[in-house]
């Protein structure tokens, strides 16, 4: 798939999630009862399948995505840590690259010599 072919498919997405945001208005002008909770899953379910794809779209070109909620988003890059490149999510702002790492005690015991 060439990079043309992806980004069309991203303002494809674009576009649906603007014609989403359009429908979700005209919900708060239908009358309460079960055709307007039908309409407010169905319209919850498309904003969940849009996600997923956009999810899938992510990995295609090479993101990273985060796991703090579901469906999974883009982390966006954002530099390097240790000569590993890292992505960082805009929501919970997490790292891909884990900076998780014990440091030397300074003792005559040291617990983090393997």
């Amino acid at each position: 798939m060439s990079m043309m072919d992806l980004q069309s498919i991203s303002a494809g997405i674009g576009l649906f999630r603007s014609l989403l945001g359009s429908v979700k208005d005209l919900k708060e002008i239908l009358p309460k009862g079960p055709q307007k909770e039908q309409f407010e899953i169905t319209l919850a379910n498309a904003e969940r399948q849009t996600a997923l794809i956009e999810s899938q779209l992510a990995l295609l070109l090479g993101y990273e995505l985060c796991k703090c909620e579901f469906p999974p988003h883009p982390m966006l890059k954002s530099g390097t840590i240790d000569g590993t490149k890292n992505f960082r999510c805009p929501k919970c702002g997490a790292d891909s690259v884990s900076q998780d790492r014990p440091t030397k005690a300074i003792t005559d015991y040291d617990v983090f010599n393997y």
